[in-house]
């Protein structure tokens, strides 16, 4: 784990938060369900702020990024259907060069 993300505080949105801002960082953690990676974002504020990608979403999302993308995140809400539910997001990438 990174400095960055040890101390970076999780995003925990509501429904419309936002969070947008330069990738600086993606490491992977382990928990009682498997690995996954955590995105560490640094928004306008000079805050970073870590965005936990458990789901298949922000995963596939997360996957594609590299250290100095930007990004923006929007948390619309639990979706249910069926049997199961998912929280969905919206997501934008702007690859910077490099």
């Amino acid at each position: 784990m990174s400095t960055t993300e040890q101390y970076a505080t999780a995003w925990r949105p509501f429904v419309g938060d936002a969070l947008q801002g330069e990738v600086v960082s993606i490491d992977w953690r382990e928990n009682e369900h498997g690995r996954y990676q955590i995105a560490t974002i640094e928004v306008r504020t000079g805050e970073h702020v870590a965005i936990h990608a458990f789901g298949k979403i922000l995963r596939e999302a997360v996957a594609g990024w590299t250290v100095g993308d930007i990004v923006k995140v929007t948390y619309r809400g639990r979706i249910k259907g069926g049997k199961f539910s998912y929280h969905k997001y919206e997501v934008e990438r702007t690859e910077v060069a490099s």
